[in-house]
């Protein structure tokens, strides 16, 4: 099996590349994701735009803390 997809599917991304992939985010990565969005665009499919994240950063920032915290303890992201 591994032969046939190594001859029939090419690999997209490299060794190192996923290893970035799937590595769990910092706070620092997130908080710059957050700030790196357009507060004056409009909102997307979730119905938040980016000044709602701007300005409720306090307690968004809680849950990423959180939920990153979740991750790491349940081993979905390597660290």
């Amino acid at each position: 099996m591994e032969e046939f997809i190594g001859t029939y599917i090419p690999e997209m991304v490299s060794v190192e590349e996923n290893t970035m992939l799937i590595k769990c985010p910092n706070y620092l990565e997130i908080k710059n994701a957050v700030f790196n969005l357009n507060g004056n665009t409009a909102s997307g499919l979730d119905d938040f735009g980016g000044v709602f994240f701007h300005s409720c950063w306090d307690i968004i920032q809680m849950f990423a803390k959180l939920f990153n915290s979740f991750l790491r303890k349940t081993g979905f992201f390597l660290e």
